[in-house]
């Protein structure tokens, strides 16, 4: 399958304004205990939060969008065969297991689906079979087998059903993680002394973005607490990014889509019979 600029999943995950709910990807693939072991024992995301989520978004970003995604793909796979450890249960584990693998780009994969349901333009039926779809063949680009991830949407929907009902669970990374979205470090480059000014607000949009979207069931299970002032907090929020819908998608694109799209404006420029610069830009609006 081809990943250009026809797939869902370019048009998505690399906006910034999927940038907030980057903290309910986190805690939904921290709340897998293999995923749960791997972060406690080789990140340092309660010191640099905000790098760890750059790094981890980073990589799927790089292997959706490059060019040479074959060798960005490998290079993925290389830096992931150091995590290996013990889990709590005393279960050796590995970043290759499959089942938390493919976590991963599940849980991304329906974040941007539930983010766009509440804060942007919603999914249709065929927008969410089309994202799977593409979803699996990034799982493919990092080395997962067909075996390794649900064949249809229907089965990945029981499926994705099945893991949040049996197999996430609290434990110490998701209080850590929640505690870091309560009061997250300052980003690298900006001064300690000045980051108690916007951490307020930051700290309250990654809340409400990342607890606000989660199911009841799932706030549930991992105890976390929900009030109707924090539901009416999220829709004002959501209402603010609507508005943000007006504005040219191309506006919000982060660097890898960014270069991305250029890169096939770019040829598309240099083919025979090629339109205007200006037509190739519309297309990416």
């Amino acid at each position: 399958m081809e990943l250009d600029r026809a797939s869902v999943m370019w048009r998505y995950a690399g906006d910034a304004r999927m940038l907030p709910f980057l903290g309910r990807a986190f805690l939904l693939q921290a709340a897998h205990p293999t995923i749960a072991a791997g972060v406690a024992d080789h990140s340092n995301f309660k010191v640099d939060p905000f790098g760890r989520f750059k790094r981890s978004w980073g990589l799927v970003l790089d292997a959706l969008y490059a060019a040479d995604s074959e060798r960005v793909a490998a290079e993925i796979r290389a830096s992931h065969k150091p995590i290996q450890g013990v889990r709590s249960d005393g279960r050796r584990y590995t970043a290759f297991e499959p089942e938390a693998y493919f976590w991963v780009l599940a849980s991304g994969f329906e974040t941007i689906v539930s983010a766009a349901q509440r804060f942007g333009r919603p999914f249709n039926s065929a927008e969410e079979r089309r994202g799977y779809e593409e979803t699996r063949e990034l799982g493919r680009r990092l080395g997962l087998l067909e075996r390794d991830m649900p064949a249809s949407y229907e089965s990945f929907q029981d499926w994705y059903a099945w893991m949040l009902a049996e197999r996430i669970d609290d434990n110490q990374t998701v209080r850590d993680v929640l505690a870091v979205l309560r009061r997250p470090s300052p980003p690298r480059g900006v001064p300690a002394i000045v980051w108690p000014l916007p951490r307020a607000a930051v700290a309250e949009l990654g809340w409400l973005a990342t607890v606000g979207t989660l199911p009841a069931s799932v706030r549930a299970r991992l105890r976390i607490q929900w009030s109707a002032i924090d539901e009416i907090r999220l829709r004002a929020i959501a209402q603010a990014f609507k508005l943000l819908n007006v504005a040219p998608a191309s506006l919000f694109y982060l660097p890898p889509a960014r270069q991305a799209f250029k890169r096939l404006d770019a040829h598309a420029l240099a083919a025979p019979g090629a339109g205007s610069v200006g037509s190739a830009r519309r297309m990416v609006s």
